[in-house]
């Protein structure tokens, strides 16, 4: 996203919103569920919105937008991608055509968001569950 978005930004002269943005890369990217590319999207502008917040505070001693492609980024699934079947797998979609990734899931709960990233050693996953008390949902835990 960040190789696209500067190189948008110099050949065009003008910055993409982050709507604008998903609706040109974000359609039909192979390998990817739609919201899981549209995760992509939503952290790379969420980055630039603090560096902007920091920018404007004065705050300009070590800052730079994000600028660097990253080469081990985390792939998120959210709730309309995310399955846990009657034989305890959790199948996170890939979008249509592709394989979806499967795994023995230890819960019978379904989390809300599922997070595969790299944390330096070996991959990891990381998953969102809703929080109820009294059977009404009150947020969310993240288990990230």
């Amino acid at each position: 996203m960040a190789k696209w978005h500067w190189r948008f930004v110099d050949r065009q002269g003008y910055w993409l919103s982050k709507g604008q943005a998903q609706k040109m890369y974000c359609k039909g990217f192979d390998g990817l569920h739609s919201q899981s590319a549209q995760a992509v999207a939503d952290s790379f502008y969420g980055s630039l919105q603090s560096w902007r917040k920091k920018r404007e505070n004065g705050d300009y001693e070590g800052l730079r937008p994000p600028y660097k492609q990253k080469r081990y980024f985390k792939v998120q699934w959210k709730s309309g991608a995310i399955k846990l079947r009657d034989d305890g797998v959790l199948r996170l979609s890939n979008g249509r055509g592709n394989n979806p990734v499967l795994i023995d899931w230890p819960s019978e709960k379904e989390p809300k968001r599922v997070e595969i990233g790299w944390d330096g050693d070996q991959y990891e996953l990381r998953c969102q569950y809703n929080v109820e008390e009294d059977g009404e949902p009150k947020g969310t835990k993240s288990l990230f």
